[in-house]
């Protein structure tokens, strides 16, 4: 459905997705030439993506520099490189994307994400829901979400 909904807009400056890299199916779905980000979700215990959803906050300020953080906020966590096992794809720190899709959890969860997207212009745009049940960033999660800011 998340993709569903992409699909039928018009060019956009990016889409960076802040949910697990298997979560939808991308470029498999969107034909043409947007620009699409994902967290590295290389395999391992201290992986960018769960560290991302261990503490976002961080981890956001090193992929997204040019963002308007907290100036409180601390460094990404300890662990591996941000961008260890897919290189080529993660050379640069990205430009905000037009378009960030995330984890409905996630906004549950930390309670600095939205005010942190709408500080940097982004509005939620839609709420799709995804089954009754399924695997999230934080285990198995009933009524599961997407949002799309």
């Amino acid at each position: 459905a998340v993709m569903t909904h992409l699909r039928n807009y018009p060019a956009r400056g990016g889409i960076f997705f802040l949910t697990a890299c298997h979560a939808t199916p991308f470029h498999s779905f969107l034909h043409g030439q947007e620009e699409l980000g994902y967290l590295d979700c290389s395999p391992g215990r201290n992986s960018p993506q769960k560290r991302f959803f261990e503490q976002p906050m961080p981890v956001l300020r090193e992929l997204f520099p040019e963002a308007q953080h907290n100036a409180t906020e601390e460094g990404p966590p300890k662990g591996a490189a941000l961008k260890p096992c897919l290189d080529y794809r993660y050379e640069k720190s990205w430009p905000l994307p037009q378009v960030f899709v995330l984890w409905g959890s996630l906004l549950r969860r930390e309670p600095r994400m939205q005010p942190w997207l709408e500080t940097n212009g982004y509005h939620l745009e839609l709420e799709i829901e995804d089954g009754i049940w399924s695997e999230g960033p934080y285990d198995i999660e009933l009524w599961p979400s997407f949002s799309i800011f």
